[in-house]
């Protein structure tokens, strides 16, 4: 068998990049640096190597940056390639490669996610089973790995949303178990940054995406909290735009709470407004209501965790 290193590094002849602008010929150079590493893991376990790619350009320090992300069909790869000034060419500073990185499909996208206005790489491989997700910041010249991980160093990210609860950098929530079926909440892991690192942070009690269409302005969710929690005090957060942004703002956004209207930025306009929080109180079963107004696209993600 053959042994595949966490960390490789790749020794290859520099691409020369002149029009990099056009996406033919940067794809051509993503692929030209697809590791040998995986189609030697396809042989030595004879499985059908199917080669598929992934990239997204950045801009840290004035140093221009590829990232791409590369699956065999089986396990997967992530090259960090910079663009040299003196020779107008990409060479490859770093290659992770091994078993730790698994499935199909790669996606990869950049967000800032510590608010120092330099972006960190979202990494996504499509497995039978959901997902893994990997987050990674560009330190000079070199990966590092930000997001959670086991004891053996494997993402134990499926597919997470990265959400802006207010608190100047973004926040990770994802399901962790269904609800069962005597209606006992649904539990949702939550990571926040650390140090730079993200890490356990308070439990998420609730987490909705909240949608306006053509048919419909107010949708409508109904979830349990334990029965431990009852009497507790709890914080909504109203995210507007959920994970897309500014142009998915509501104009208007009415919140109602077991039937009881909470306060909302429509009279400052909303559009103009990110995140803002409210305290809530619960009961055993709650009912949210929330119409949206304005524009078509609009949507809203809230949030709710006791203190």
């Amino acid at each position: 068998l053959v042994a595949i290193a966490t960390l490789v590094s790749l020794i290859s002849l520099p691409i020369m990049a002149e029009d990099e602008h056009e996406d033919g010929n940067l794809a051509q150079l993503v692929a030209a640096r697809y590791p040998s590493d995986l189609s030697a893991f396809a042989n030595s376990h004879h499985l059908t190597e199917t080669r598929q790619q992934a990239y997204v350009q950045l801009e840290i320090a004035h140093v221009k940056y590829v990232v791409a992300a590369y699956s065999g069909g089986d396990i997967g790869a992530v090259v960090l390639l910079s663009r040299s000034e003196s020779s107008d060419a990409y060479v490859t500073d770093q290659a992770i490669v091994g078993e730790h990185l698994q499935g199909t499909d790669p996606k990869v996208r950049s967000i800032d996610v510590d608010g120092d206005n330099n972006p960190e790489v979202v990494v996504r491989f499509r497995l039978p089973r959901g997902g893994q997700t990997a987050i990674y910041r560009v330190v000079n010249h070199h990966l590092e790995l930000i997001s959670p991980t086991t004891d053996h160093d494997s993402p134990i990210l499926s597919s997470p949303y990265i959400i802006d609860l207010g608190n100047g950098t973004k926040d990770l929530i994802e399901v962790s178990t269904s609800r069962d079926p005597d209606d006992s909440p649904i539990e949702y892991s939550h990571w926040a940054l650390n140090k730079g690192k993200y890490v356990d942070s308070t439990p998420i009690d609730f987490y909705n995406i909240f949608y306006r269409d053509k048919d419909r302005n107010t949708e409508t969710a109904y979830f349990p909290i334990s029965s431990a929690l009852i009497g507790k005090p709890f914080v909504m957060t109203v995210i507007n735009g959920a994970t897309n942004g500014k142009e998915c703002r509501a104009a208007k956004i009415g919140i109602k709470l077991n039937g009881i209207k909470l306060p909302s930025k429509d009279d400052d306009d909303s559009e103009n407004h990110s995140t803002w929080s409210v305290p809530v109180t619960l009961q055993q079963d709650n009912t949210i209501a929330v119409t949206l107004g304005g524009n078509p696209l609009g949507r809203v993600a809230i949030v709710i965790q006791h203190k």
